[in-house]
């Protein structure tokens, strides 16, 4: 390699940006066609590339490291995508780990290299002392996405409310019965507190309305499988226009195709009310309550790359307002 020669030198030989040189170097998602610029721009300038020696000579890897849980359900690619879409603005990339057993955690805490190779760790929808514990010793910006602690950046939505929303929503409906599907997470590092913020803000409208339910009317299901269709099928059978709060659509749907089952019509013979507002939910007429998912990822995308440029920065906490969606189900 000639003495002097960085990726920047290759970027500008090829008019691209750096992000794109990092992505060839790492056999990332370029165009073949801007690929082949790239390659032809480093054997003109006889560029090798030694990631570790150059970023010790930048100080900076034009990387993001975002550890996610596993993932079945739009929610986390369509945040996901609104937050490389920042990235890629300033030239950044994205690397996900997702973070799918206790394995692999410790994978992650013994060898350093994926942390130590990014310019910022964003951890979403996990638990932060699940996994790292409340003193985490990164020596990165560290942000919490759709999480919160008082002592890191945070960009959340707020799930009390939402539940709120959900409740004031079936009330309107004159429900006289109310039932919710939470989750019941198997992995215990994936238990982030957000379904229960979601039940509490739930209960705590319905108590103010001097309605109180039984730890019965809670279905417990694993996110990853799907709820529990024999007691949900009960519900529908026993209980007339009953209210149900599913924590996500995903759960929603489950309840959808129980319902259909059994020839019940959601908004006839039961009000449902999911949480997220996927991209089917309007097709299938399905109340919910809108998380601002693009929006999060872009505001995360946004303060990541401000405490890289400013480390110095003080905490920032940002919270996002879900927002009720009425459509044919409630």
């Amino acid at each position: 390699m000639k003495s002097g020669i960085s990726i920047r030198d290759v970027a500008k030989e090829a008019g691209v940006g750096v992000g794109t040189v990092s992505r060839v170097l790492n056999d990332g998602s370029v165009n073949e066609l801007t690929r082949s610029k790239v390659i032809q721009a480093m054997k003109k300038l006889n560029y090798e590339p030694n990631f570790h020696a150059r970023m010790l000579s930048i100080k900076k890897t034009n990387r993001v490291l975002i550890i996610v849980p596993e993932f079945k359900t739009e929610f986390h690619w369509r945040i996901l995508k609104s937050f490389d879409n920042i990235l890629d603005e300033s030239n950044y990339e994205s690397v996900l780990y997702p973070l799918i057993s206790e394995k692999r955690l410790a994978k992650l805490k013994e060898d350093k290299s994926l942390i130590n190779e990014s310019d910022a760790v964003i951890m979403c929808t996990l638990s932060l002392s699940k996994t790292f514990g409340l003193t985490p010793r990164l020596k990165k910006p560290l942000i919490l996405m759709e999480n919160r602690h008082k002592n890191f950046d945070s960009v959340y939505v707020d799930n009390f409310y939402g539940g709120q929303l959900a409740a004031k929503m079936l009330l309107e409906r004159n429900c006289r019965d109310f039932f919710a599907i939470q989750t019941k997470e198997t992995l215990n590092l994936m238990v982030s507190g957000v379904m229960d913020e979601r039940l509490e803000g739930f209960f705590n409208l319905l108590q103010e309305e001097k309605v109180f339910v039984n730890e019965e009317n809670i279905v417990f299901s694993d996110l990853m499988v799907g709820p529990a269709t024999q007691k949900i099928a009960q519900i529908l059978k026993k209980f007339r226009k009953p209210g149900i709060f599913a924590l996500t659509d995903t759960f929603a749907l489950i309840v959808l195709q129980v319902a259909a089952s059994l020839g019940k019509i959601a908004g006839k013979d039961f009000f449902l009310v999911g949480f997220d507002n996927q991209s089917w939910t309007n097709q299938y007429g399905l109340s919910t309550i809108g998380q601002p998912i693009e929006e999060m990822g872009a505001r995360t995308a946004e303060l990541a790359l401000a405490k890289i440029s400013n480390p110095a920065m003080s905490v920032q906490h940002i919270k996002l307002m879900p927002v009720a969606i009425k459509r044919s189900s409630a």
